[in-house]
């Protein structure tokens, strides 16, 4: 009996069709259900491809790529440290970012009351108001340290803005040259500095105490030296005949 010819082609096709096992690439998780399994798509840790992967007690990572996997990972169990760092690293930004139990700050805290914490950008000085000083209700300390690894320095009171009066609410500009408190009864003070670690200039004053003698010595025509927070201003005026005072302004430190 003859067999046509085409139908002896029909094992062959259909067997080349079960070898076809070409590497089919994922792009979410629908496209991972086999058989009514469904399956989760990863990306390959040897390449910007994604795979999909299924289900697998006996592996460690609990799942093993599937059969249509590409890379050389077909029926291999998922590495921990490989595909699923994509889906872990997703996790873990998604997670909420957690504070670390409080603890003291060791050499700064005293057994009064210690507040208004001002750190320095670089992390070195640490100024606070406390009320360590026997009837005092605030005066400001700062503590210093040599690098950000180290512990600080027992604190010291900067005595230059410490007064008769309390200060309180240190804080300290992002550029470490200016510091404003709070002084009772004067309100917002700041003091200055050429540079951080340096001794803090003058004695603090509100901009509006000197700068008034200043515009005032320029109105009337008289000399004056008026303290302000980084320099001591000498200001006089002089008259040129019938016209308004002229003023000449030297500064120094």
């Amino acid at each position: 009996m003859e067999i046509p010819l085409r139908l002896c082609f029909l094992p062959l096709c259909l067997l080349a069709a079960c070898i076809n096992q070409d590497p089919i690439e994922c792009a979410s998780a629908a496209d991972c259900l086999q058989g009514g399994i469904p399956g989760a798509c990863l990306p390959s840790p040897s390449s910007n491809r994604s795979w999909c992967a299924f289900d697998d007690g006996s592996c460690k990572s609990g799942k093993r790529w599937g059969v249509r996997a590409g890379d050389g990972f077909e029926r291999t169990c998922v590495d921990d440290a490989g595909a699923d760092a994509g889906a872990s690293d997703a996790a873990s930004d998604a997670a909420p970012r957690v504070w670390s139990k409080p603890s003291i700050v060791p050499n700064v805290n005293s057994v009064q009351v210690d507040f208004d914490p001002s750190l320095s950008s670089t992390g070195l000085e640490l100024y606070f108001a406390s009320t360590r000083a026997v009837g005092r209700l605030g005066d400001i300390y700062v503590a210093t340290r040599l690098s950000t690894s180290d512990e600080f320095d027992p604190a010291e009171a900067v005595a230059v803005i410490n007064s008769d009066g309390n200060e309180l609410g240190p804080d300290l500009t992002a550029d470490g040259r200016e510091l404003f408190f709070e002084r009772a009864g004067q309100g917002i003070l700041v003091t200055k500095r050429l540079n951080t670690g340096l001794a803090w200039l003058g004695v603090p004053q509100r901009r509006r105490d000197w700068m008034d003698a200043f515009r005032h010595s320029l109105r009337m025509g008289s000399r004056c030296t008026c303290q302000g927070p980084t320099v001591s201003l000498v200001v006089w005026s002089r008259q040129r005949g019938p016209r308004a005072p002229l003023p000449g302004v030297l500064s120094r430190l």
